[in-house]
């Protein structure tokens, strides 16, 4: 049921992309980015005190995929 219910959301969101203007598609990109990147300045702003490993985890590796990648792994096989 999880699974139709993402499918249905997909397929509307595809549907309304493809059929907005692509000035408004590149604008509507450009503001999810933008909150995308403000959102994760601010939960790496909100953490602790530095930590040295962090800071050197964050240097190497700028997205993280592999975690992302088992968890819809994970999510599918469900």
């Amino acid at each position: 049921m999880l699974l139709l219910i993402v499918f249905a959301l997909l397929t509307l969101v595809g549907t309304i992309l493809y059929l907005i203007h692509p000035d408004e598609r590149a604008r509507l990109l450009q503001a999810a980015l933008e909150r995308t990147k403000g959102a994760v300045g601010q939960v790496r702003a909100d953490g602790a005190a530095p930590d040295p490993l962090q800071d050197l985890l964050l240097g190497r590796t700028k997205w993280p995929f592999v975690a992302p990648l088992l968890i819809a792994a994970c999510a599918g096989a469900g």
